[in-house]
């Protein structure tokens, strides 16, 4: 029996996911539509976990622990396995169970699809021709900056003396002064700890005055001074990439992952449909 209360708390959590994504409203409206993908949800883990059992699937420590290390090292920097934990509302045996319940499974499927093969050479190229705008490279710029900082409160004369310091920053750099250690010393931007880099960037990602200035520079060419809501800044391009398709040399193994994860969802999908032909399932009427 799956219970009121169970999809209830599942979808608790599918909400907590979309977290400030959605707004409250929107919600409302699709509290249903969550509903039915929960209990949807539920009934799929039954049939896994059941056929977990049926199996005598088991998972050691020593694995999960490979697999909590392995998750760790992809986590993006800053995100850390207790923030995730704190999100999901899971403590450290919760998540533990949670994930030796995962890796059981996994094992089920693969028990049943087998390895899922690589994708083909044919296979490969023609995902390429067919989804060529996917692999669209828009025009863009590396740059790295160094910002005198304009407060709010800053008075005419305030402006002046940074607009005047800005200068002198500027022709320190034109006369070659080192521009990364110049960024760490003077700059008022957090950017100042890469040496004032910004990275890559594509129209449309920053203000217009300053867009506009670094997509007019050339390669390793000092701008003037320029002025934005921010302050002053004198910016420097690294490197300037004019609009362009990547080849399949350049993507090919990107593509190769793409299908051989689509496969494995395919087979997972067929392996799921297999359990919900040899089940019974009811629904209430209500």
């Amino acid at each position: 029996n799956i219970t009121r209360g169970e999809v209830d708390a599942e979808v608790a959590k599918m909400t907590g996911r979309m977290g400030n994504r959605v707004p409250p409203e929107r919600l409302a409206q699709l509290r249903e539509q969550i509903s039915q993908q929960a209990t949807e949800n539920l009934v799929i883990r039954t049939l896994l976990l059941d056929a977990v059992t049926k199996e005598n699937i088991s998972v050691s420590d020593q694995e999960i622990d490979t697999a909590l290390a392995e998750l760790t090292n992809s986590l993006p920097a800053g995100m850390t396995l207790q923030t995730i934990m704190e999100q999901t509302g899971l403590s450290t045996e919760e998540f533990r169970k949670n994930l030796s319940l995962d890796l059981s499974v996994n094992k089920l499927i693969t028990n049943h699809t087998g390895e899922v093969t690589e994708p083909t050479a044919e296979e490969v190229s023609a995902f390429y021709e067919e989804n060529k705008a996917r692999f669209d490279m828009p025009e863009s710029v590396s740059a790295r900056h160094i910002l005198v900082e304009v407060k709010a409160d800053d008075t005419e004369a305030d402006k002046a003396a940074k607009k005047a310091k800005a200068e002198e920053i500027r022709k320190e750099l034109v006369g070659g002064a080192d521009f990364a250690a110049l960024a760490a010393e003077k700059s008022d931007c957090p950017s100042k700890a890469q040496g004032g880099n910004l990275g890559t960037f594509a129209r449309g990602q920053m203000v217009p005055a300053f867009e506009e200035a670094a997509f007019s520079l050339q390669t390793n060419e000092i701008s003037q001074v320029v002025e934005t809501q921010f302050g002053y800044h004198i910016i420097e391009v690294l490197k300037h990439d004019q609009p362009k398709t990547m080849g399949l040399d350049d993507v090919k193994e990107r593509i190769g992952r793409i299908l051989k994860s689509q496969k494995r969802q395919q087979a997972v999908q067929n392996f799921i449909e297999t359990l919900k032909a040899k089940a019974s399932i009811t629904y209430p009427e209500s």
